[in-house]
C-alpha cells in the first residue's frame, strides 16, 4: 500500500498527533491525542493554533468541526490563547510530532486571521516556538486540569534529579573533567557499563558506538593537546548524528541512562580537547 501523501501546509489545514509524557516520570504512554490548526502561512512562518480537546484515538473531520482554539491555564497561565509562529518545514521534520497525520481542511475564522496578522506584525503577546509545542500544550494542559496532583509530584521529582545531576557534575569536574587528558581516554573503554544484555542496547549497536567513540577520540587527539574549536564542533557533531541515525536503525534503543552515559563520553571528548564551551551543543544535535 503506498504511504500517504503530506499535503504542503495551507492555512486551514487541521493536523493531529499522539502527546508523549509530560515528565520524565510520567507513564511511557499518554494514550491522548490534540490537533491544531494552520491559521497562515508566510514565507518563512507558519501560525499555529492548537484546538481544544483531547482524544483517545486520532480525531476524525467530525471530532474537530467547530473546536475553538485552546487557552492555556497551566502553572501561570492566565487563558492566554494557545497560538504561536513555527517554521514551515517544521510540519515534515522528524521528530517533531508522533503519530503526526493530516485530518481535514476547514475555513479560517475572523479571530484566527486576527491571530495570524498579530504573528506577522510581530505584535503584542505574539509567541514564537517549535511546532512540538503544541504536543507540550496539549499534554500540560491535560494534566494541570485532569491529574494535577501528580503532574506536581513528578515536577518535584525532575528537580531533584537535576539537582542532583548538577552537584554530580560539579564533583565530576573537580575530580576528572578538570585534568582529563587524550591519554587518560585511550585508556578507558567508552561506555564501559553496557554489557550484551537486555538492560542495554544490542552488541552490534554497543561495537559500534564505542567504535564512533574511539575514532573520535583518536582523531582529535592527533590534532594536538588542545585542537581548534572548529575541528572540535565538527567531530562532535558528525559523532551525536551517528547515534541519531543508529538509535533510528535500531528501533530507538538509547534510553535515559543510555542517554546520560553517552553525553558523558561526549563531554569527556569535549574536555579532554580544551574545548568546554562545546558541551551545549551537544543537546542541540542528538534526537534521543
Amino acid at each position: 500500500m503506498p504511504e500517504p501523501i503530506t499535503p504542503p501546509p495551507a492555512a486551514g489545514q487541521v493536523w493531529s498527533f499522539r502527546t508523549r509524557p509530560f515528565t520524565t516520570f510520567s507513564p511511557p504512554h499518554t494514550g491522548r491525542y490534540g490537533a491544531f490548526k494552520i491559521i497562515g502561512v508566510a514565507d518563512d512562518m507558519l501560525g499555529v493554533a492548537v484546538l481544544s480537546g483531547v482524544w483517545r484515538t486520532p480525531p476524525a473531520a467530525m471530532d474537530v468541526v467547530g473546536a475553538p482554539v485552546l487557552h492555556e491555564h497551566r502553572f501561570a497561565f492566565r487563558g492566554k490563547p494557545a497560538v504561536f509562529g513555527a517554521r514551515p518545514e517544521e510540519l515534515d521534520a522528524p521528530g517533531q510530532l508522533d503519530a503526526l497525520a493530516f485530518v481535514a481542511d476547514q475555513p479560517v475564522s475572523e479571530e484566527e486571521e486576527t491571530f495570524f496578522a498579530t504573528l506577522t506584525g510581530f505584535g503584542r503577546g505574539a509567541g514564537f516556538g517549535e511546532l512540538s509545542n503544541v504536543d507540550i500544550i496539549v499534554e500540560g494542559e491535560w494534566r494541570w486540569a485532569n491529574d494535577r496532583d501528580a503532574l506536581a509530584a513528578e515536577l518535584d521529582q525532575e528537580e531533584e534529579r537535576e539537582e542532583a545531576q548538577r552537584e554530580a557534575a560539579a564533583q565530576r569536574f573537580k575530580t576528572r573533567l578538570s585534568t582529563l587528558s587524550w591519554a587518560q581516554l585511550a585508556a578507558e573503554t567508552p561506555l564501559a557499563r553496557w554489557q550484551p544484555s537486555p538492560a542495554f542496547p544490542p552488541p552490534a549497536f554497543i561495537d559500534g558506538a564505542r567504535a564512533m567513540l574511539r575514532a573520535a577520540r583518536a582523531e582529535l587527539a592527533a590534532m594536538g593537546e588542545k585542537p581548534r574549536k572548529p575541528a572540535v564542533r565538527a567531530v562532535l557533531k558528525r559523532t551525536v548524528e551517528w547515534f541519531n541515525d543508529a538509535d533510528d536503525a535500531a528501533g530507538g534503543v538509547i534510553g535515559t541512562d543510555e542517554r546520560e552515559d553517552i553525553v558523558a563520553a561526549l563531554v569527556d571528548i569535549a574536555y579532554a580537547a580544551r574545548q568546554p564551551a562545546l558541551v551545549d551543543d551537544i543537546d542541540t544535535w542528538r534526537q534521543w
